[in-house]
C-alpha cells in the first residue's frame, strides 16, 4: 500500500509540474500571438495589401534560411542539456563558435535568393537589412531559448520568444510615431529592433552559461544535428515556399495566406504549449514510445477542437482586418484540419528522436522537403490558392506516412536484433 501511494503521489507531482509548465509556456505564447496579432493588423492597415504582401514574401525567404543557420543545434541542445545538464556550457559554446559564420554564410545565400525571386519594388539595402536581421536574431533567440528548455524552464523561453516579437512591435510604433511607415523603412526598422534584442538576451544568457571559446571542435556536434536541422527546415519550407510562389501570382495572395496562418498558430497555442513541455520529458524517459501514447491521444483530440473552433470563428477576421481581407475566412476554414495532422506528425519525429533513431531521419525529412517543395511549384501556379491549400496537406501527409514508415521499420529491426 506504501509503495502504490508513492508511485500515486509521484505520478500526481509529476502531472502537476507539467501543466503548470505547460500553463506558464502557453502564458508567453499567448503573448507573442497577441504581440504578433498586433503587428499584423497594424502592418496590414499601414502597409496595405500590396505593401503587406511584399514584406511577406521577402520575410519567407528569410525565415526559410533561418534553421540552416541554427544547424539543428536547438535539438541537439535540448536533447541532451536534459539528460546532462553539466554538459549545456559546453554545448552552448560550442554552437553559438559554429553558428555565427552559419548566420552569415546562410543570411548572404537569403539574400540572393530574395534579390532573384521577389518583386522588384524592394530596395536592395532593406532587404539585406530584413534577411540579415530575421536570421540572426531569430536563429540566436531560438538557440538561446533552447538553453532554457533543456533546464525545463520552458517558461523562460517562451518569455525569450515573445520578446523578440514585442520588440518589433515597439519598433513599428516607434517608427509610425515619427513618418509615415513605407515597406523599406520598416524593413530597416524590423532588423534594427531585432538584432538589439537578440544581443540583449545572449549578454543574459551567457551571464548563467559563461561562453568560452572551445579550443578543440567537436564536430560530431554537426552530424547530431542534422536530423533535427532538417526536420525544422522541412516544417519552415511546407510552411513558407508558398508564399514566394504566390507573391508571383499576386501580391496581395501571398499577404492573405499568410494571414490565415496566423490565425492558425493562434488557435494552437495550447497544442503548442503542451507539447514543447513534453519533449524534454520523453527525452529522459526510458520507454518514451509507451509513454507517447496517452499524450498523443490526448494531443489530437484536442487539435481536433481547435479546427472546430477555427471553422465557427473564421468569418471574424475580416471585421479586424477590414474589406480587402474578406477572402481569409475561406482560407483559414479550409486549413482548420492542419493543426491536428501537424500534432500526430510532430509526435512521430519526437518518439524516433527520443529512442535513439534520430539518425535514420534523414533521409526521410529529405524525402518530405523535395515533396513539398514539388507540390508547391506544381499545384500554386496552376491552381492559385487553392494549390496552396492543397499542397500544404499533401506535404504533411506525405510527411506523416514516410516517417511513420521509418520509425516503425528501425523499431522492428532493433527488436530483431536484440
Amino acid at each position: 500500500m506504501h509503495v502504490a501511494h508513492a508511485i500515486w503521489n509521484l505520478r500526481h507531482r509529476v502531472t502537476r509540474s507539467y501543466f503548470k509548465s505547460s500553463s506558464s509556456l502557453l502564458f508567453w505564447l499567448a503573448a507573442r500571438s497577441a504581440a504578433q496579432v498586433a503587428l499584423v493588423f497594424a502592418l496590414t492597415q499601414l502597409l496595405g495589401p500590396e505593401g503587406y504582401g511584399s514584406f511577406v514574401a521577402a520575410l519567407a525567404i528569410a525565415t526559410l534560411f533561418t534553421p540552416l543557420a541554427g544547424l539543428g543545434f536547438y535539438g541537439v541542445i535540448v536533447r541532451d542539456g536534459a539528460r546532462t545538464p553539466s554538459t549545456l556550457a559546453t554545448q552552448l559554446s560550442e554552437a553559438l563558435s559554429l553558428w555565427f559564420p552559419a548566420a552569415l554564410v546562410f543570411g548572404s545565400l537569403a539574400l540572393g535568393t530574395a534579390y532573384m525571386t521577389l518583386p522588384s519594388n524592394l530596395h536592395v539595402p532593406a532587404l539585406a537589412a530584413l534577411v540579415f536581421g530575421e536570421i540572426v536574431s531569430s536563429s540566436l533567440v531560438e538557440l538561446l531559448g533552447r538553453t532554457e528548455q533543456a533546464q525545463h524552464r520552458a517558461q523562460h523561453y517562451g518569455a525569450m520568444t515573445a520578446g523578440l516579437i514585442g520588440a518589433r512591435l515597439f519598433a513599428l510604433g516607434s517608427y509610425a510615431t515619427i513618418t509615415h511607415p513605407t515597406i523599406n523603412g520598416w524593413m530597416a526598422a524590423y532588423s534594427i529592433a531585432s538584432l538589439i534584442y537578440a544581443l540583449v538576451i545572449l549578454v543574459c544568457v551567457t551571464r548563467k552559461l559563461p561562453f568560452t571559446l572551445p579550443r578543440k571542435f567537436h564536430w560530431s556536434l554537426l552530424c547530431d544535428g542534422l536530423p533535427f536541422l532538417l526536420a525544422t527546415l522541412s516544417l519552415r519550407i511546407q510552411a513558407e515556399v508558398n508564399k514566394p510562389v504566390l507573391a508571383r501570382l499576386g501580391l496581395a495572395l501571398a499577404g492573405n495566406f499568410n494571414i490565415a496562418q496566423r490565425a492558425l498558430d493562434i488557435a494552437s497555442l495550447p497544442l503548442l504549449a503542451l507539447q514543447e513541455v513534453l519533449w524534454p520529458r520523453l527525452y529522459t524517459e526510458s520507454s518514451p514510445l509507451r509513454r507517447a501514447v496517452l499524450p498523443t491521444i490526448l494531443l489530437s483530440s484536442l487539435a481536433g477542437t481547435v479546427g472546430v473552433a477555427l471553422w465557427y470563428l473564421a468569418p471574424l477576421v475580416p471585421y479586424l482586418l477590414g474589406a480587402p481581407y474578406n477572402g481569409v475566412s475561406s482560407l483559414i476554414r479550409m486549413l482548420a484540419l492542419l493543426p491536428a495532422i501537424q500534432v500526430l506528425r510532430n509526435m512521430i519525429g519526437v518518439i524516433t528522436v527520443a529512442t535513439n533513431l534520430a539518425n535514420t531521419l534523414v533521409g526521410s525529412y529529405i524525402i518530405c522537403m523535395i515533396t513539398a517543395i514539388a507540390f508547391n511549384l506544381w499545384l500554386v501556379p496552376a491552381y492559385g490558392m487553392h494549390g496552396a491549400i492543397a499542397a500544404a496537406y499533401a506535404s504533411e501527409i506525405t510527411a506523416i506516412i514516410t516517417l511513420s514508415i521509418v520509425l516503425a521499420y528501425n523499431l522492428h529491426r532493433r527488436r530483431t536484433s536484440s
